[in-house]
């Protein structure tokens, strides 16, 4: 799967006589899952083609493991 590259939108708040604001609405928000859905999807790919199994990763809290 070739990757995809994601576009930012700039989100701006509604500031009435100022700006208009970024409107929240389907294709705004569908973009944004589109997103998220992609980079998941990338991630199972690089996984596999990486050791032919799943990577596991882990967080280091507190500095100790």
């Amino acid at each position: 799967m070739p990757l995809i590259s994601y576009i930012k939108t700039t989100w701006l708040n509604k500031i009435p006589g100022v700006q208009a604001g970024t409107k929240v609405n389907a294709t705004n928000m569908n973009k944004i899952e589109q997103g998220i859905y992609d980079v998941t999807e990338a991630t199972k790919t690089l996984e596999t083609q990486s050791t032919g199994s799943t990577i596991y990763s882990y967080k280091n809290i507190g500095g100790a493991l």
